[in-house]
């Protein structure tokens, strides 16, 4: 179970930069 919550936090922080990148490129 706690290898499951680590992949999850591990998306998430891979997740938050890549939207921050996509929604830049969309606004500029």
């Amino acid at each position: 179970m706690p290898s499951f919550f680590k992949y999850m936090g591990w998306s998430i922080l891979l997740l938050i930069p890549t939207f921050i990148i996509i929604t830049f490129v969309f606004f500029l």
